[in-house]
């Protein structure tokens, strides 16, 4: 559990994973936030950051 942190490219694919698991077992959640937002930079644009938040935000 974190306060204000930002989201990077691994983290935003786990939450993800964890939702579609939650959701193939029909197991209910309950989404809280407290981030900053996605983290920027070049480096983690070409790592694929938009690609893999996007997956967590259809996920959700």
């Amino acid at each position: 559990i974190a306060n204000n942190g930002v989201l990077f490219g691994e983290t935003a694919l786990k939450g993800a994973h964890f939702i579609e698991l939650c959701t193939s077992r029909k197991v209910p959640i309950l989404f809280l936030q407290n981030i900053t937002g996605f983290i920027v930079g070049k480096e983690y644009e070409r790592r694929g950051i938009a690609r893999d938040g996007a997956k967590l935000v259809h996920a959700v």
